[in-house]
């Protein structure tokens, strides 16, 4: 009887030990414990290793009991919490000596969720990523409004109907309007109508206003000679038509343009260069100008008033 009744008190003991129980101080374990202080769980104080358990070392500074394996988990871990890809891309855990993406939650406050749209667990050739799963995902990211990637392609927010492109920023900045299939493959918001470019602002701005190799370009005098810029600086003719045809742009191109312009006005830049812009080179020009009687800048240099 007497046997079975200690027995019983060695089993109540036992269950009501806090070893190997989770802890944030000595308070939380009890008397011959302590919290050992890089895996926050409760261990038996040791003087050697001898008076550990199995599989566990005594830490001779701390004089607490602890386990290899367990303490490299916990680094390990804590090495992946703090890691850039976590909060680029999610993988946050640790996983046989590599950081990896095990949770779904990981992926949603990971910087490429809030910009790309990679807000989902998916599984991949290579194991688990964070990618773009549904529309949802992409449509309030920055590409998706400024660029038109809008529809989750393999994980990742792509162009892929005229109705992102419509939408974006592109289109209405710079006329690229349509969701147009490349030769490489996947699509890409180009432009490919006279009427998108004149809603624009460069249209308006600097004269491009012809759709032609996917983009808004200057491609007409009569464009450039409404535009802003002919106006405030003298650009009221295409130049640059030639090999590269994105390259054309609306320039001066007769003296007229620029002593008519803003910019001869203003400050005296009234003489053509052939590098297609409005230069001061006179110094009536300069005594002319309005920022002569204002600001007394009457003085010839190199181009400029002063």
């Amino acid at each position: 009887m007497r046997l079975w009744l200690m027995l019983l008190l060695s089993i109540l003991a036992f269950g009501c030990s806090k070893e190997g129980k989770p802890c944030l101080d000595d308070k939380n374990c009890g008397g011959g414990l302590s919290c050992e202080p890089v895996t926050k769980v409760c261990q038996s104080i040791c003087g050697k290793s001898a008076d550990c358990g199995k599989g566990l070392d005594c830490d001779m500074v701390e004089g607490v009991c602890f386990s290899e394996r367990l303490r490299r988990q916990i680094q390990e871990s804590r090495r992946c919490l703090r890691s850039e890809g976590c909060k680029v891309h999610g993988v946050c855990t640790a996983v046989r000596g590599s950081c990896r993406v095990t949770t779904v939650h990981d992926c949603q406050q990971s910087f490429g969720c809030k910009v790309h749209g990679r807000c989902a667990l998916l599984q991949g050739r290579f194991g688990l990523f964070c990618g773009a799963a549904t529309d949802e995902h992409c449509r309030p990211t920055e590409e998706c409004k400024k660029q038109g990637k809008c529809t989750p392609v393999n994980g990742y927010c792509e162009v892929m109907k005229d109705e992102g492109c419509l939408q974006s920023e592109e289109c209405k900045e710079k006329g690229l309007c349509t969701a147009v299939k490349q030769s490489h493959g996947g699509y890409k918001c180009e432009a490919t109508s006279d009427e998108h470019c004149r809603q624009t602002e460069r249209c308006k701005e600097y004269g491009k206003c012809t759709a032609s190799y996917g983009y808004c370009l200057a491609t007409k005098d009569e464009d450039c000679r409404q535009s802003k810029a002919c106006k405030e600086e003298g650009s009221c003719a295409v130049t640059g038509l030639g090999y590269r045809p994105t390259d054309s742009r609306c320039s001066p191109t007769k003296q007229k343009h620029c002593r008519e312009s803003e910019l001869c006005k203003k400050k005296g830049k009234c003489t053509r260069r052939k590098a297609g812009y409005c230069s001061a080179r006179k110094i009536k020009d300069c005594r002319q100008s309005e920022e002569c009687k204002k600001k007394g800048e009457c003085r010839l240099g190199d181009g400029f008033c002063y």
